[in-house]
Formats: C-alpha cells, structure tokens, sequence
C-alpha cells in the first residue's frame, strides 16, 4: 500500500508564510495524503447541492398552526434535548454491556425508554422481552453488543396514516405464515399452550418487526441494538412472561399495554423514573457517573416539555429531526470541501503555535527575525539550531569547539560513539565545550516538552542530538590526519567523511543565518570553521567525477 511521506516542517511552515502567493493549504491539498480526498471532491459537490435542494424544500414546509400544534421552538428545544439524552444514552449502555453485570441489568420485564435516532420516532416507553449477542466481526476485540427484542407502546400522536400501514404490513407477514387471526374464527395455529408457562411457536419472533393495536393503543415488538436504549427505569413488571408475549396471548399483551401506559403517566406527571447508578447499574468510574447525572438531568428536562401531551407531537418532531439531520448533512459537506477537512491542517496549526510560542512567528503569524533565520536552515533541525544561534551557544567558542558542538545536530550514526566523547569532554580545557553541551542537551529537553505539550505526534528530540563525532569533528579541525583519528574512533570511515562534509554545508547555512541577523562574530566563526574543515582527503576531488 502507497503512503505519502509528506511531513510537515518548520522551515517549510516558514518559508511559506512568507510567500504571498502560495498558501500552505494549497501545499498539503496537492501532496500524496490528500489523493483521496480530492479525488472524490466531484462527488462531494454533488451531494451538497442535492442536499442543499432538500434543505430548501423543507425550509419550505408550512409549520401547523392548529390548535393541537406547539410553536417551532418549543419543538426544536424538545428536539435538542432528546439528542442529548440520546448521545449519553449511547455511551452509557456501550459502558452497560462492556460490565459484567449486563445480565443483571438487561433482563426481560425491565421498562426502558426507547429512542431511535435513525427511524425518526419519539422516545417511546417500551419493555425488554429478549436479551441475545449480537453477531460479532471475526477478530473482533472486546465483549459482544446486545441486541434485543422490546414490546414498544407507541405515542398516541403517530400519525393514522402511518398507524395503518404498520397494521398492514404486520397482517401481510402473518398471512405469509398462513395464520389467520384467533378472532376472525379461523385455526388456532399461531400459539398453542401445553400448559400455564409453555408457548409454542414464537410467532412474532419470526417476523419482526410486527405491529398490532390492542385497547386502543397501538403497539410493536421490535428488534433493536441495546444503543438504542436512552434510559433503564425502575420497576419491572411483576408475572412478565416474555415467550406469552412473543405468542401474542392476549392476557398478558393487555397487560404489558396497561403497565407501559402507567409508566408513560407517571413520566408525564414528572416522577422520578431512572434506575440508580451505583446500585442497580453498578458503574463505578467517576466520569460515568457524572454522565449519568447528566442523563439525569436531560430526562428530567424531558418530562417537563409542554409538547408532551400534543396529538401533533410526532409530526412537529420529524420535521425538526428531518430539517436538523440535512443541516448536519450539509455541514459536513462543506467541511469536507474546505481547507479545515485538510488532514494536516491540525497539525499545521499546532506547529504554528509553537513557533509563536518560540518567537518565530507574531499573532498575526508574520515571520519575524528568528523565523527569518530558521528559514536558512536546511541540512538540521531548524528550531535547535536557531535557537542555538539566539541563545549564544557559539559564543565564547573556538572554530574547532564550535564545529564539534554542531557536529551533534548533522551525525545520523549509532550512538555508540557517544560513551567515547566522556573522557574527551572532561579535559580541563574543554570546559567551554562541555558546558555548551549541557546546554544543547537542555534546550533539545525544553523544545521536546513544548511540542509533546501542544503536538498530537510530537517529534523525538531525545534523539535529535547525537554526540557520537564531536571528538573527531574536534580532532579534524585542529589538523590531525584522518588515519590518526580513525585510531581513536569505532565511527566508520565513510561516516566521518559524509558527516564533516554535511557540516560544510551547515557552516555555509550558519552564515547566512548572520548575515540575516548581522552578526559579524558568527559570520567570522563559520568562516574560520569552515576553513579548518574543508582540507586534504575528504574534501579531495572524487577520482570518479574529475
């Protein structure tokens, strides 16, 4: 699989900034890791302007006026409130199955409060009749999800067009099964009863979801994820017989109507009607319980809502959720059009916070004089080696001290080298360079924790500084033959030659980084080390090239 290797840099950041005519975004829009994306930006279109036309023609729907109708606002509150009850609902019972207690809590004759957000129906008082695993992912990590099967009693608002083709649909799947209804005098073959507690078949569990009116009240048997439970309220139903319900007995569907439309009554007057969280629902984490609380506090709004009694409930309600689900739509098609949905767009901020934090850059990210020098940089870490510059780590150091310090920003060797450099920097008189080397090491230390602060993928600078040539570096620029340094080096020989000539470059980098800033004593310094370096066999015309 083909991954781009696009990254980010300061420089690049930099560089940019100070360039009107290219914009950083038109930089990672046109890099590899965005191929994907803006190969399906005609399609993105399409879908915006298909959903933009329905977003208008619901714009265009007459609001009812009657007297049964609530004013748009109330029902957009309402709206919003069962949208949060509905998210904490979700997170709250994926904490629910992942405990061991799921058994305990998910029990057949346990009165729920069921909300789908997808089907566009109200929050329904409802009671679990089945518990089973839902199928799994093979490899899937982590306990399996619930499925259920509830008995729904549905809001007496649903529209009677709707109510219809629900009984319709529920009386053409029975017909399939070639069974006719107890009361229209035909067979007695959709429920046998061998005895008070046995039921054969489970008629309706072979054609959920079905739908049948009893008493007046309207009622299914569905089969939902457990997700889709907003809220576990107290008080099962005592003598719940969930395989009589699921042959349709009619004496205990006429009581489970009975015992839902009481509890719908008791949420309307405004009881206390949610489990409690320690003792029945056994969580435990501090975070989850605030959760619940919250969930506490959204249902509790919930019964409050004047709606709640309006026989145009369930009608105001899909228009909100219609009009609220195609707003999200196009929103998030627009953000996928826009330089924000960028994949490292968030990253780009975040380094540009940092260079600000740094100096690098003001609040109107116009480059300053230290970005203006990291822009020089090329062959090392811009932000070391700047602030390198700034902080006078070269200052108070011989040529050869000073290409033996910058030696630890270019050397990509193992490290092994390092231990060698222990006796070589306690020498009396590479006092000044050890201390500098302190300091480098604090200063790699302090921008690694700035970037781990502020950086989702923050760069490793334990491992951006590597001391394995400075004795070396030091040994070359004071004349010593390379045979005589090989001696005292486990550093290969090619190693030594391509580091040393990088650092030529890197000297040649450092002075225009002075001549920016106008520092003849580090303009000097490059030039004298780069001088001492630049002799004999490594920088020696190649046999191959002459």
């Amino acid at each position: 699989k083909l991954q781009s290797q696009f990254r980010l840099t300061y420089n690049m950041i930099l560089n940019l900034l100070r360039v009107d005519e290219m914009k950083i975004e038109d930089m990672i829009r046109r890099s590899f890791a965005e191929f994907n994306a803006q190969s399906a930006l005609p399609s993105t279109k399409a879908l915006l302007k298909k959903a933009s036309k329905a977003c208008t023609s619901l714009d265009m729907v007459e609001w009812p006026v009657d007297n049964d109708a609530c004013p748009e606002s109330l029902i957009q509150q309402y709206a919003q409130c069962v949208n949060e009850g509905s998210e904490i609902g979700k997170y709250l019972m994926g904490k629910i199955q992942d405990s061991n207690y799921v058994s305990k809590i998910l029990t057949p004759g346990t009165p729920v409060l069921y909300y789908q957000n997808s089907a566009g129906d109200l929050p329904q008082m409802a009671i679990i009749c089945a518990v089973k695993n839902a199928p799994q992912a093979y490899g899937a990590l982590g306990k399996s999800r619930k499925k259920l099967t509830v008995f729904v009693l549905h809001n007496k608002s649903m529209p009677m067009t709707e109510a219809v083709d629900k009984l319709e649909e529920t009386k053409r799947k029975l017909s399939e099964l070639n069974i006719r209804d107890k009361q229209s005098g035909g067979e007695k073959g959709f429920y046998q009863l061998e005895n008070s507690r046995m039921h054969k078949p489970h008629l309706f569990s072979r054609k959920l979801p079905v739908t049948m009116e009893s008493k007046g009240h309207l009622w299914s048997i569905l089969e939902i994820d457990a997700d889709d439970i907003l809220c576990i309220m107290k008080g099962s139903m005592n003598g719940f017989d969930s395989n009589a319900v699921l042959a349709n007995e009619e004496g205990i569907i006429t009581d489970t109507v009975d015992f839902l439309r009481k509890k719908g009554d008791d949420f309307l007057s405004g009881k206390e009607m949610l489990v409690s969280a320690k003792n029945d629902l056994k969580l435990q984490d501090i975070d989850d319980i605030q959760s619940y609380l919250k969930l506490s506090g959204t249902v509790a709004r919930l019964q409050r809502f004047e709606c709640n009694s309006s026989n145009r409930l369930f009608e105001q309600f899909r228009i909100i959720q219609a009009k609220h689900k195609i707003g999200l739509r196009v929103s998030q098609l627009r953000h996928k059009l826009s330089d924000a949905s960028l994949h490292q767009m968030p990253e780009f901020h975040q380094r540009v916070v940092i260079l600000q934090h740094f100096g690098y850059l003001d609040d109107l990210q116009l480059v300053k004089m230290k970005g203006r020098v990291a822009c020089e940089i090329q062959s090392c870490d811009e932000l070391l080696a700047t602030e390198m510059i700034f902080r006078g780590m070269m200052t108070g150091l011989k040529a050869q001290e000073a290409i033996a310090l910058m030696s630890s920003l270019v050397f990509q060797g193992e490290r092994s080298g390092e231990d060698e450099n222990v006796l070589f920097l306690d020498n009396s008189s590479m006092h000044m360079l050890r201390q500098k080397t302190e300091e480098l090491i604090f200063l790699a230390q302090e921008v690694g924790e700035i970037q781990g602060e502020i950086l989702d993928q923050p760069d490793d600078y334990d491992r951006k500084l590597n001391f394995g040539l400075l004795q070396p570096t030091y040994e070359w620029a004071s004349g010593m033959p390379f045979s005589s340094i090989m001696e005292g080096t486990s550093v290969m020989e090619g190693t030594i030659v391509r580091t040393i000539i990088r650092l030529e470059e890197t000297c040649r980098e450092f002075k225009d980084a002075a001549r920016v800033m106008g520092d003849p004593h580090l303009l000097k310094l490059m030039e004298e080390a780069s001088f001492l370096i630049k002799r004999d066999v490594i920088f020696a015309a190649s046999l191959y090239v002459a």
